[in-house]
This record gives structure tokens, C-alpha cells and sequence, in this order.
């Protein structure tokens, strides 16, 4: 039997009729304003990102290549947003649409699924992984319950990516059955409701989960309560994806009991925008202080009201006699660029007496006497400028972007 495709998608209620012109509880103005809000502020944060990353550390890891291909699967979900204007539009109820548009709905509203368990997944595996990079010691992580907890997450996220992906793409076959109702005759598929539910409860666990992982450590960090609680605000962004999981499943949980799909499908997928965009941001914010403190025209901006960018208050006194270029730190080089020695490598055996000889590589002109004194102080449990504790564990929060 031929579907007629200028019939309603669905019957109106009693005393209604269908406007297929002009749907009265179209809202296309609010769906516009908060999908390219939400790409703007993506955008944003992943460039931030980058900058940090390439121009300040000059260094990349694989977090970061994971960033940017989640950002290009969420720009591929932000357009299937912008289709969605069209097709059928946001808030429109299924009445006001006839079934050739609820064909081409349906086929975006696949296409965004797809693009946001991919993006979103991506985005939680980067995240735990730069996590445990930063707080965990090498060496240290079969004891350590953050490391545990981060890779609980990796696992979890990266088994969900690959199988509701995976499920998306069957859940009808013959496949054009997803969305084109021409062919759901003979077709089989399996409820779509259950994967959403479920896809919805493991974001919003592991949401929760990565916003109390890092707390008890960063409150048990040896640094003054200024920065302790930059830090918890910092690794306590995660609310926000919070926030938006629980509307999400809420409307989720919503939408598999209702016939009125398309309607309540628009705020699914303002809410799985929203998802991934808090997903950019706490990916991203831990570089922004350090931006702040290493950028030029930031300082000029905000003077010495930035921690770390005021004047130096060296007992030894002030470092202008140092060329420009020797500030500039780099946390990959074992080089000293204060004062142009390079710090050659020490084998166990080796006698300390090296270190009297200048390299041949070094400008400075040794004429004898003290050349440099330095002060270290010890303290148990605290962390040192090149990055190791009393155990002699790697601790790199001294490296780490915020501070």
C-alpha cells in the first residue's frame, strides 16, 4: 500500500487541524540562537586549546588529537542542528509536518545521533586520559585510585562509543529504514528508546564520576588555598555536562513515551549540543589560566592582578638583566634558558666534577670564582620546580596549565 507523503506525519489531536505552512509552536529563533551560541563558545575553547598547546607548551599529546577530531564530529553534528531548522523545525509538533519531511527528519535526527556518540565519546576518553597524565606518577598508577577511576571511564566510554554507534547503524534493516518510513513494511528493527536511555544514563555516571574524581585530589595538594580552589573550580566544570545530562535524560525518558517524537526530539538534541559543548569546555578551561599568565597582551590587560605576572620578588633581585629570550620556559628541554648552561645529563657512575666544565656549546664566559648559588628547599609531600617529590616521583604540577 502507497504512503501518501503530503498526509500528516501524525493524526491531530481532536479539534485541531494541521498548519503544514506556518506551525503555530515553531521556535525556530530559540533553536538558531542557542546551537551557534554553543558552536561559538566550542570553538572558542578548542582554539584556546591549541594556542596553549602549540604556541606555550609547544607540545602536543594524544588528548589532543582526540579534541580535534571530536571537534570536527561536533561541527558535522552542529550542521545536522542547523537542518533540523528546516526539517520539520524546532518544537513542532508532529501533526504540522507531512510525511516527506518526517522523512528527511527523521534521516538528520539519525545523522546527529551517530555524530553525537561519536564526539561525545571522544571527547570523555581525552579528558580522563590528560587527567591521569597530570596527576598520577609514573610508575605509581597500579595504587593509585585516580588512575583507576580515569581508566574506568576511558573503557566505559570507549565500549559505549563503539556499540551504540555500532547499534545506530542496525537498528533497521534494511538500513534506509532508519528513516525513510517507505520501507519500515518488512523491515525489522529493535526500539530505538532503550539505546537512548541507556546512552543517556552512562553520560550522566560518568559525568558525576569525573567531577569527583579529581577532588580529593586537588585538596590534598601542598599549594595555598588561593590555588586549591582555582583548581577544584576548574576540575569542577563537569557540573555543567552534569547539569545538561540530567535534562537530557529527563527529556529522553520523556520522548520514549511519546507519539509526538519530533516535538520532543528538538530539546534531545539542544541538550546533546549542550552535552558536548560543557564536554569542549572542561577539556579546555585547565589551559586558560596559563594562557592568561604567558600572553603579552593579556598581561597588559590585566596587569598584575593574574597571579604569577606582577613583578619579581627575587631576594637575589631583579631578572631584567636577563635577555628576553631566556624567560621563555619550556617544559620539554632539559636546558637551562635563565642563564644559557646547558644542564647535561648524568650518567650514575659519572663523577659530579662535570658539572664544573662549561659545555662547548655555552657562550658564558666562566673566569673562575661562583658562578651561581642555588637555594632548594625541601618539603614532604610538596612539589619542586623540576617536578619531583622527596620519593623521587615524577609530580608535574608545576607544569600543569593553571598554575
Amino acid at each position: 500500500m502507497a504512503i501518501d507523503l503530503s498526509a500528516p506525519s501524525l493524526e491531530p489531536p481532536d479539534g485541531m487541524v494541521s498548519n503544514f505552512a506556518d506551525p503555530p509552536d515553531k521556535n525556530n529563533a530559540l533553536g538558531l540562537g542557542a546551537v551557534l551560541l554553543m558552536l561559538i563558545v566550542s570553538t572558542l575553547a578548542v582554539a584556546a586549546r591549541l594556542y596553549g598547546r602549540f604556541f606555550i607548551l609547544r607540545t602536543l599529546k594524544a588528548e589532543d588529537l582526540l579534541i580535534i577530531g571530536a571537534y570536527a564530529t561536533f561541527v558535522a553534528a552542529v550542521w545536522t542542528d542547523l537542518m533540523w531548522l528546516q526539517y520539520p523545525g524546532y518544537f513542532v509538533h508532529a501533526w504540522d509536518i507531512t510525511v516527506e519531511s518526517e522523512i528527511s527528519a527523521l534521516y538528520y535526527a539519525f545523522l546527529f545521533g551517530v555524530f553525537y556518540s561519536i564526539a561525545l565519546g571522544i571527547i570523555k576518553v581525552a579528558i580522563p586520559l590528560e587527567w591521569s597524565r597530570i596527576f598520577v606518577p609514573p610508575g605509581a598508577w597500579k595504587t593509585n585510585y585516580f588512575w583507576w577511576g580515569s581508566m574506568f571511564i576511558v573503557v566505559l566510554q570507549s565500549v559505549v562509543l563503539v556499540v551504540i554507534t555500532i547499534l545506530l547503524n542496525v537498528q533497521c534493516i534494511p538500513h534506509e529504514a532508519i528513516w525513510d518510513v517507505t520501507k519500515i513494511a518488512g523491515a525489522k528493527c529493535f526500539p530505538l528508546p532503550i539505546l537512548q536511555k541507556v546512552s543517556a544514563s552512562t553520560h550522566f555516571i560518568t559525568d558525576v564520576i569525573m567531577v569527583l574524581l579529581p577532588q580529593k585530589v586537588v585538596w590534598s595538594l601542598n599549594l595555598s588555598m588561593q590555588k586549591k580552589v582555582g583548581l577544584a573550580f576548574v576540575f569542577s566544570l563537569g557540573l555543567l555536562g552534569v547539569v545538561c545530562s540530567v535534562f537530557r535524560l529527563v527529556d529522553t525518558l520523556a520522548l520514549a513515551t511519546e507519539k509526538d517524537v519530533f516535538y520532543y526530539t528538538s530539546p534531545v538534541i539542544l541538550w546533546c549540543t549542550a552535552e558536548m559543548t560543557c564536554g569542549f569546555i572542561v577539556a579546555c578551561a585547565p589551559i586558560l589560566p596559563r594562557i592568561v599568565k604567558e600572553s603579552s597582551l593579556l598581561r597588559k590587560i590585566f596587569g598584575s592582578t593574574i597571579s604569577g605576572t606582577g613583578p619579581s620578588h627575587d631576594p637575589a633581585g631583579p631578572r631584567s638583566t636577563y635577555p628576553p629570550s631566556s624567560r621563555k620556559r619550556n617544559n620539554d628541554s632539559a636546558f637551562d634558558i635563565e642563564t644559557g648552561v646547558p644542564m647535561d645529563r648524568l650518567s650514575s657512575s659519572e663523577s659530579t666534577e662535570h658539572l664544573r666544565k662549561p659545555s662547548k656549546d655555552s657562550h658564558t664566559d666562566f673566569a673562575g670564582g661562583i658562578v651561581r648559588t642555588t637555594q632548594v628547599t625541601v618539603v614532604q609531600g610538596g612539589f619542586t620546580e623540576s617536578g619531583s617529590n622527596s620519593n623521587g616521583r615524577r609530580l608535574v604540577i608545576n607544569n600543569f596549565p593553571c598554575l
